[in-house]
């Protein structure tokens, strides 16, 4: 997870200090500080600033942010992971771009530089960016297709502004940020805000799928991708649909390793997880073993978890009626609460305590 800001003010003499604008667009990056603790980047080019926190993955020596093609004809500020990039730098290379990085950061420059927003169709990843291109004194900024990066921008006093969260937005000393009775209404209805929308007046979300220029003072905002419809079903039988299923699931998975650090899996217990495990981790891994190994180690986390509560000493007796103390899960008479499997704190001895009236 990285984090981008930026913004881009009206052209003309009238351009503020190039340390103040430094200023602003390092409060915009300090405040999400939490989202790229491995760097810090920030980029001047007339009346457009780019800022980057950088969580570093590929390319750790070379791949820093904002990031410049070899012409510094446009620079780009990035969030996200492109995970064909690879497959694509011999096509741009044939275009005519020159790659100074193993980064797939470049691979956006590349494509912008070559072909311009239609190379979004060739991207497949997650991401959110922005793009400065000094030439056309156009910033180009993307969604991914279904918005697992973030991206809100505003339009005020001619004045454009975007960044990964609100918090990097409201650091600008001369936008303002007011929250409509409607928009408040809505959030308490959906406990969320609807896209393009957020809680504040004139900011708003880029859509997933959709691309957005700004140029000449007005923002300009198109889809590049929407939802295919369904086809007719295959005809194939179960197993060679398994197959299939199979193939496309371990060649995600395997794209999604690309990384020049250590790498994890998050398992959240769906149908889905342990196809996910079994492709990343050991593949030849029996799905009994590997299921034993996954909810073996998620049950020894989950039997901790008495021991992180908090407890009092409560008073405590060896009556028949009695409830269970915070350490012990129950202690029935018949059943002495130290065969528990719950580990016991050894402030808390396991002992029953009287049964409070009126609670079960």
């Amino acid at each position: 997870m990285c984090g981008i800001a930026g913004f881009v003010l009206p052209s003309g003499p009238g351009l503020p200090p190039r340390e103040t604008r430094l200023d602003w667009l390092s409060r915009m990056t300090r405040a999400m500080a939490h989202r790229g603790p491995d760097g810090e980047g920030l980029h001047l080019d007339g009346p457009a600033a780019l800022g980057h926190r950088r969580l570093s993955i590929i390319d750790l020596a070379a791949g820093g942010q904002p990031m410049q093609d070899a012409d510094q004809r446009a620079a780009i500020t990035f969030n996200g992971e492109i995970y064909n990039y690879r497959e694509l730098k011999p096509r741009f290379e044939q275009r005519g771009f020159a790659f100074r990085t193993q980064s797939d950061t470049e691979a956006i420059l590349a494509a912008w530089l070559t072909m311009g927003a239609a190379g979004l169709d060739l991207l497949e990843g997650m991401f959110a960016f922005a793009l400065w291109d000094r030439s056309s004194q156009t910033l180009f900024a993307a969604r991914d297709r279904f918005g697992k990066k973030p991206f809100f921008y505003t339009l005020q006093n001619g004045v454009f502004a975007f960044a990964s969260e609100l918090t990097a937005l409201t650091q600008l000393p001369f936008l303002r940020f007011e929250t409509p009775l409607r928009t408040l209404g809505r959030f308490v209805a959906y406990e969320y805000v609807p896209t393009p929308e957020t809680i504040y007046k004139d900011v708003y979300q880029l859509r997933p799928g959709h691309y957005l220029l700004f140029r000449d003072g007005a923002v300009t905002e198109a889809p590049y991708w929407d939802m295919p419809m369904p086809g007719p079903a295959p005809k194939a039988d179960e197993t060679e649909l398994c197959e299939e299923l199979r193939r496309l699931l371990g060649q995600a998975v395997k794209r999604r390793l690309v990384s020049d650090v250590p790498l994890g899996v998050f398992l959240s217990g769906g149908i889905d997880f342990l196809h996910r495990g079994r492709a990343h981790g050991r593949p030849n891994l029996p799905r009994q073993d590997l299921q034993h190994r996954l909810f073996g180690g998620l049950l020894r986390r989950i039997a901790l978890l008495p021991s992180w509560w908090p407890t009092a000493t409560p008073p405590t007796t060896t009556s028949a009626s009695c409830r269970p103390t915070p350490a012990a899960p129950c202690c029935p008479k018949s059943s002495p609460a130290s065969t528990s499997p719950w580990p016991i704190r050894p402030s808390c001895p396991p002992l029953c305590s009287p049964r409070s009236p009126g609670k079960r």
